[in-house]
Formats: structure tokens, sequence, C-alpha cells
């Protein structure tokens, strides 16, 4: 088989397609074709980055949809050839991604920008019936001039690839949050209303109801000053469960700082939905993290503990990074922090991707902050340039052990996972795809080229041995519900799991989880299991079924089955 991309572009933009390579050269083997041995030993400790593959527009934005495929999308005006961003030149366009196998294809969403105001730096989930909304976005004013928030929101629809306008918020927000509630509603909060000016911060919170396509804003008491692109977890479990957790961590780098009220932005905090009324934990070990790693970690059945990985970033507004680590513990009366052990590297605006395995893909990242020191006399020494790119990856199992600065035993590992072939900087993203694999795409540094590349990472486990299969599977479940699925492995699976199709930008993806399912019994081709106990654990929508077998390496994982979970 070849490796065929086809872009089929927009008015104003050139068609290009890439040159036919061999599989092992460009986008590896088929992740569904019969297992053969690596012809190199190391792929099976490190993985695999393929080469770049053109996609024909840099992924600040992408969610993975039920049907497999990615849509992405910058929302910048046009690319001017100061690399920076240019006032009615037109604007960028959306894009779809078919990643089948060895084959990709890239075609157009339509409108390409959405309608209404900049995509650029909206926030964006997957709602249950496997639309991707978009709230928020930019209103651009003037060549380097300032950005407004906007206050439209909009559908992307998978079955016909274009956008439809639905209700506008009440507040314009540019860099919010959108969060999946175990209703099936969406909860939006923070965003500015203007780029540069402080004391902008949007606090209230509103709600995006999918049946009625518009918003509500929640009562004044849940009204919050949070950071940009706050990081909000749905917590499924413990004394806070039906919450809304707030992990330290988030942008700083605008609006010149919230003044006195910045301070709470080191501690947790949690917002009862039930009483609309927020309350504040202790912070974080080492304070409010700027674009850091935040990841919920695997919840695993009976008491599907809450616990948050936290990573890197740079501490508040330093402008060189960390490479600590802290974990998060939601099952305690009261959330509890604790660090462990170091990342290989620091990393600001680094990409982290939860894998089916329990371990958590880190690639790409900066070195410093190349926004808060874009200009900056400020860099710190060896650092003169305002991106300084990691082209290392590494694997962090968050269960193994390492050691810390002072040579002390503390939770978690890191391996190396090889290199990646160009820096994913600001702007990047990434996600899990249904294969099993992982898509690396976009950058844009500050004042920069926009990279419109995208590569894929193939983990070590595609290289342990044959995958398991999933023969037949039920579409839909429901909450604590015993079904069958058939595999021909059954015998073998020693774990399945329940992953939530991502939806990324700035490196922060609300609705990664990853929930273990409970085995009850797997023998003569049938492997029974059991749902989730409730949307709390799982939030209705579509999610992707893993079954795991052991190998002496590792966890090898089957290639997805999409599965519709709801009430």
């Amino acid at each position: 088989m070849f490796l065929v991309v086809t872009a089929t572009m927009a008015a104003g933009c050139a068609g290009k397609s890439q040159p036919q390579t061999t599989p092992d050269e460009a986008n590896g083997r088929d992740p569904s074709a019969a297992w053969t041995a690596p012809s190199d030993p190391t792929f099976a400790v490190q993985g695999r980055w393929l080469k770049p593959m053109d996609g024909n527009l840099s992924a600040i934005h992408a969610a993975l949809m039920p049907d497999g495929r990615l849509v992405y999308w910058s929302g910048l005006h046009f690319h001017g050839p100061q690399g920076f961003i240019e006032e009615g030149s037109g604007r960028a366009q959306t894009r779809v991604l078919t990643i089948n196998g060895t084959e990709t294809l890239v075609e157009n969403g339509s409108p390409g920008h959405g309608g209404g105001n900049d995509l650029f730096c909206a926030g964006q989930v997957v709602l249950m019936d496997g639309t991707v909304l978009a709230a928020g976005g930019a209103v651009f004013s003037g060549w380097r001039g300032f950005w407004y928030g906007s206050k439209d929101t909009r559908l992307f629809n998978p079955a016909t690839n274009a956008w439809t306008m639905v209700g506008k918020m009440e507040f314009a927000r540019w860099y919010p949050s959108v969060l999946t509630l175990p209703d099936g509603k969406a909860l939006v909060a923070s965003g500015i209303e203007y780029d540069l000016v402080p004391g902008t911060m949007v606090k209230p919170l509103e709600v995006y109801d999918p049946a009625k396509r518009d918003w509500q804003r929640l009562p004044a008491s849940a009204d919050a000053n949070l950071p940009m692109y706050p990081r909000l977890f749905a917590v499924p479990s413990g004394p806070l469960k039906g919450d809304v957790f707030y992990q330290p961590g988030g942008c700083l780098w605008c609006p010149g700082g919230a003044e006195a009220e910045e301070i709470a932005w080191n501690y947790g905090a949690s917002l009862n939905l039930s009483t609309n009324r927020w309350t504040q934990h202790a912070g974080a070990v080492l304070g409010m993290r700027q674009n850091p790693i935040t990841v919920m970690l695997p919840l695993e059945p009976p008491a599907y503990k809450a616990e948050i990985f936290t990573a890197s970033g740079t501490l508040n507004r330093m402008g060189l990074a960390t490479d600590t680590t802290e974990f998060t513990d939601l099952s305690a009366d009261t959330p509890r922090h604790y660090l462990g052990t170091p990342l290989r590297d620091g990393r600001w605006f680094a990409q982290h991707v939860l894998l089916p395995d329990g371990q958590v893909l880190i690639a790409g990242g900066s070195k410093t902050d190349g926004v808060l020191l874009l200009n900056s006399d400020s860099e710190p020494p060896g650092f003169k340039n305002e991106v300084t790119p990691v082209m290392r990856a590494e694997l962090y199992d968050p269960e193994g052990q390492g050691v810390d600065a002072l040579g002390q035993r503390v939770r978690g590992a890191s391996k190396p996972a090889g290199s990646i072939a160009m820096p994913r900087v600001y702007h990047a993203s990434a996600l899990l795809l249904p294969d099993g694999r992982v898509f690396l795409g976009g950058s844009s540094p500050p004042l920069g080229t926009f990279d419109t590349s995208f590569e894929l990472y193939e983990p070590p486990y595609l290289f342990w041995g044959p995958r398991p299969a999933i023969d037949a599977a039920p579409t839909n479940l429901t909450y604590a519900q015993t079904f069958d699925v058939r595999s021909k492995e059954a015998d073998e699976v020693v774990r399945a799991v329940l992953v939530k199709p991502g939806a990324v930008t700035h490196v922060y993806n609300p609705e990664q989880r990853l929930v273990e399912l409970a085995i009850r019994s797997g023998a003569g081709g049938v492997l029974t299991l059991e749902s989730p106990p409730d949307a709390a654990v799982a939030p209705p929508g579509n999610w992707m079924l893993f079954i795991l077998t052991k190998t002496d390496k590792g966890l090898v994982p089957s290639v997805a089955h999409m599965v519709h979970v709801a009430p």
C-alpha cells in the first residue's frame, strides 16, 4: 500500500499533494494489518515518529469526531508575509483529515472560517451527538492592534462537514475553556473581552443546552475569576463528585494580569453545580502553572479514584519552563497535591496524550515561554530566541517510580519516545486516534512561520506482537450495563477501556478521559464487560472502546470500536 495525501483546497490556496512513498518511510504500517516484527528494535522501546505530511493548515484547534476523522482549524486571518496576521486578506479555512491505515485525505470544511467572527482561540468540545461545539474566538482590529472576544457559537456537523451558527453567548470570550458536563450540556468559563486590558477577564459562567442550541448564564454566585483557558475537570467520584474542579493552571500572558485577584489562581477550587457556589482548596505545591500538561488519570473500578497529573509549563510568569510534575488526589476530603518524578525536559506548551495503556505521551513544547519573552530583554541566559523547541519526546508512566531532585523515591517514571521531526511549540495540537496512534500537528511560534504539517506517532505497543481485535460489540450502551464483546483473544484480554475522543487547543484537552471497564468473564471468544456506573464517571457521548492483552513488555491495545454511551 502507498500513502496518498489529497488536498482539496479553498479558493486562494494552491493545490498540493505529497509524493508517494513506501509505508515504512512515511505513514508506517497499517495498524489493522497482520503484525510483523519491526525493522528496528528501538521501535519496540521508544515507538516511531513517521515523516511529516502536509495537512494544508496549521492545526491550532483539533477534535476527533465519532467517525474517526479529525476536524482542525487555525481560525486566524490570512498568514501574512511577516509571519503573523494581516487584516482583510481572507480567513484561514477549516480542514477535515481522514487517516485510514496508510492513506490520508485532507478535505475542506464549509464555510471554512466557521461563519461569524474568527475561530482563533475559541474553546471546543465534542457534544453528546458527535457535533463539535466551538464557543468564542476573536474579533481583530488593526495590524498588531487589539483582539476582542467574540460571543459567537458554532457547531461542526461530521455528516455534512459544515459549520452552523447557533445561539450567541451573553459575554464575549477569547481564550475560554469549554467542558462537557455529566448531563450532556457544556460549561464555558473565563476568556477575556479585550486583549491587553487588565480587569477584562469574564467572570460569569454560562451553560450550553444542546436541545435548545442556546446558552444560559449561571447565577452570580457561580462567577469566578479564572485565568485564560483555565484547567477545569468534571469530577467523577469522591467528596467532590459532580463538581467542576479548577486545577491551578491556564494561560497568563494576557491581559497584563488580573491585579490582586490573580493570587487565587495558585489554589485549587471546586464549583458545586447544585448550589452554584465555589469552594477554595489547598494551593498547588508550586503554585499556578502557565500552559502546563494537565490530564485526568485513568479511572479504575470500583472506586474510579480521581487524580490529575500536572507537569511542566512555566511557574506563574517565569520565562523558563520547569521539568517538575505534580499529582492531585481528589479522593480525599480535601484535595491533596504532591510532587512526582520530573520530566526529562522542561517544556512550555507541551502536547500530551493519554494512551490506551495509561501512559502519557509528551512531545513538543519550548524551553522558554515564547509569548511572555517575545521582544523582551528578559530572556534567561542562553535563551536569546523567543522559542527554543524541545525535539525529543517522552512517555510518562504515572504508576511507575522514579527519583526527585533530592534522590528520594517518588511517583512516576519517564522514558524516551524518540524525537519529532518538526518543532511543535505554540499553537500545536495532538490527539489519540482510534487505531492507537497519535496525531501531532501545527505550530505557530509568535511572529514565526505557520507549520501546516503533521506527524503520526506509533507507540511501542504497536511493535510488541499481534494486536487483539474486536470482532463485534454494541454501538450503544447505557450505564451499569453488562454487555458482550466478541474477540478471538477474549481469554487473553486483561483490560478493557473507554477513551473519550479528544478536543484540544492551547495544550488543554478537557475531553481527555480514560475509564477502565470491569471484566466479568472472558472465554470462548466472548468477553463480558460492565459499562461505567454513571455519567459523572463517563459523560454521555461517543467513546472509543479498546481491549488490551498483556505481553512481557506491556499492554497491547486493539483498534478502537466506537460506542455511544447515554442514560
